[in-house]
């Protein structure tokens, strides 16, 4: 018998070896346990009281909190799930010399939520905080005796979901169709100080763009997962500051971004002790490679 979860590219098997029939009842009865908590998102990790099912959510809130994310991955990165109920919903704490949420921040922050197994109207998803500290998640939905589970929600961008009064998306400066270049830290300087803005002090790290996806070929480590996703973000902000597109919307581009992001292993999404490696198909290579083709191309038309 094979249980596999999807999310984590993780399969258990359970062998055949003896006639001890008691034993094998046993061993398919824990299995069968496991798979139901997965199921159900009440899968305990550790013994710090919490579920998969939650943190992966806490981690699809972070992909879709805008300037938000910062101080929510910190704060999310103390949490610790005090109380999950039956329906889903759960309560945490954090940290609380983490930093706060701005005073003009949305309480409850509302995610908009879908479920391609269960069709449910109205399904959402309320963070809540209080002084500045997330605490809580709450799923909403309307026509329906219960909401799907948590292992079945995902989250999807939505153009009325607020965070915080002033948008804040990241963007390059264009000028006249041109995005706007500058090579040395002088010239940075004189383009700033020309256009108003604000420069930040740079950990000094520089983002490769050119063929960064063959990077996908070797195993996949931590630091492999997270330079392919901060030039997918960056070739995002990029054609989103032009008004282009990198097509790269649908299931089989969320799955790839998902695997990367988790790759990561950030501490709020992946459970203390464990590990997540992805590994890359050719269908999905080519996904990606294409994604920074097309990347590359808008870059290359609007310098």
């Amino acid at each position: 018998m094979d249980a596999f979860v999807p999310e984590l590219e993780v399969q258990v098997t359970l062998f055949d070896y003896d006639d001890v029939e008691a034993e094998k009842e046993a061993e398919l009865r824990r299995l069968c346990l496991v798979m139901r908590a997965y199921l159900h998102g009440k899968g305990a990790s550790n013994g710090d009281g919490g579920c998969f099912a939650g943190r992966r959510l806490l981690s699809q809130i972070l992909l879709h909190s805008g300037p938000l994310a910062p101080v929510l991955k910190e704060q999310f990165d103390s949490l610790r799930i005090t109380e999950a109920q039956d329906c889903g919903c759960f309560d945490f704490t954090v940290d609380p010399n983490t930093p706060r949420l701005p005073e003009n921040t949305e309480c409850p922050l509302w995610f908009h939520a879908v479920s391609d197994a269960t069709p449910v109207e109205a399904l959402g998803v309320y963070l809540w905080h209080e002084q500045g500290h997330a605490g809580g998640v709450e799923i909403t939905w309307a026509d329906a005796d219960h909401h799907p589970p948590l292992a079945e929600l995902r989250i999807e961008e939505t153009d009325d979901s607020t965070q915080v009064t002033d948008e804040d998306t990241d963007a390059v400066l264009v000028l006249d169709g041109r995005i706007v270049t500058a090579f040395t830290t002088e010239d940075l300087t004189t383009v700033a100080a020309r256009h108003g803005l604000e420069l930040e002090d740079s950990d000094g790290a520089v983002q490769v763009l050119d063929d960064v996806e063959e990077l996908l070929e070797l195993p996949a480590s931590e630091a492999i997962c997270a330079q392919v996703l901060d030039a997918w973000n960056l070739f995002a902000d990029i054609a989103r500051s032009v008004s282009a597109t990198l097509d790269d919307t649908g299931e089989a581009w969320q799955q790839c971004y998902d695997k990367l992001f988790f790759g990561n292993n950030l501490p709020s999404v992946t459970p203390a002790g464990e590990e997540y490696r992805p590994c890359f198909t050719v269908e999905e290579q080519r996904l990606i490679r294409d994604v920074f083709i097309r990347g590359r191309a808008i870059l290359a038309t609007h310098l």
